[in-house]
């Protein structure tokens, strides 16, 4: 998934959907730095729902 500009809670969220998540397996640690669009409620929304599929990820936010 390529874009132009800058990055967003939307455009990061549809990557999240639809690049990363799809690749993860059982045990994955997901790590984020301090960007606002890594803090967004529907992004951690996204990666819990992600631990009923059957793995669970684990969310690193880091300051």
């Amino acid at each position: 998934m390529l874009f132009e500009g800058t990055c967003n809670t939307e455009v990061f969220n549809q990557w999240l959907l639809h690049m990363l998540l799809l690749g993860l397996v059982t045990g994955s640690v997901i790590v984020m730095d301090n960007a606002a669009f890594h803090k967004s409620a529907e992004t951690i929304e996204i990666i819990e729902d992600a631990c009923c599929g059957g793995f669970c990820a684990h969310v690193n936010l880091v300051s």
